[in-house]
């Protein structure tokens, strides 16, 4: 139905037609928001049946069917927003490369998720530093206008998580002296 819409916005007097309905309806969201609810409401059917369930004696023979219910729409929710995550996660590294000058190594996604990303200050140095945490890597580049030169990477090891979090804590400082 999205796409559908998307589509019939090509066309101007469609177009016209819509902001019409949306201004005689005094809707200030447009159409596009309303066709979207569905797929948001089935992030909360978990909330509803946890509620539906207070009120449910423990007793009764829907009480375990509410249960599972309960269970499964969470499963389903973490699920889609896992799902989410993982698309605006792909976004993101997309842009990262397509931002990233002088990177010869291989395609960023081979380094994992992207964990952290910030900026940090060099002492004696006038620009300030970009640095993606990777689950794999930790790239450092200089930031020129809106793209990123590369400056270095260093390799993290899974077994010392002690080394990332370390990282992360002092990333999160905005001025980190190196």
């Amino acid at each position: 139905s999205v796409a559908v819409l998307r589509d019939c916005m090509k066309n101007r007097s469609l177009v016209r037609f819509f902001l019409e309905r949306q201004t005689t309806l005094n809707h200030s969201l447009p159409l596009e928001t309303y066709l979207l609810k569905p797929v948001q409401r089935i992030l909360k059917y978990h909330l509803l049946l946890q509620e539906l369930s207070k009120h449910i004696d423990k007793s009764d023979p829907g009480y375990e069917v509410v249960e599972d219910a309960i269970i499964t729409m969470t499963a389903v929710a973490w699920y889609i927003n896992d799902m989410k995550r993982k698309q605006e996660h792909a976004v993101r590294l997309q842009e990262i490369e397509s931002l990233l000058l002088n990177w010869s190594g291989p395609d960023l996604s081979g380094f994992g998720e992207l964990v952290l990303e910030g900026s940090f200050k060099v002492l004696r140095v006038k620009k300030e530093r970009a640095f993606f945490l990777f689950d794999k890597m930790l790239l450092i580049a200089k930031k020129r206008l809106e793209q990123f030169i590369y400056s270095t990477h260093i390799f993290v090891r899974k077994e010392r998580p002690d080394v990332v979090m370390c990282l992360m804590m002092s990333f999160r400082c905005k001025t980190l002296l190196i």
